[in-house]
């Protein structure tokens, strides 16, 4: 895992090799899950090292579009009068 410190702490930007990647878009979120239930993995908008880890959860790294990162807005063509 590759990360950066931002604001004195620690956020994912590369695992294995496969880093983020602003020009597609693409970024390390984290995620957690409590094993026992049936609710999609919650985000987790703060640096990993403030995780509490419970004993039934688990950490989720996906690496996936930013929400802001619309394919269809970066495409868009801009026309100027």
């Amino acid at each position: 895992i590759e990360y950066n410190v931002v604001d004195g702490k620690p956020y994912v930007v590369a695992l294995n090799g496969k880093e983020d990647d602003p020009e597609m878009g693409m970024f390390w979120f984290v995620y957690l899950k409590t094993l026992s239930s049936d609710k999609d993995p919650k985000i987790v908008e703060e640096s990993p090292v403030d995780i509490k880890l419970q004993p039934n959860q688990e950490i989720i790294l996906w690496y996936k579009r930013g929400p802001w990162s619309d394919q269809s807005l970066m495409q868009k063509p801009v026309t100027l009068p």
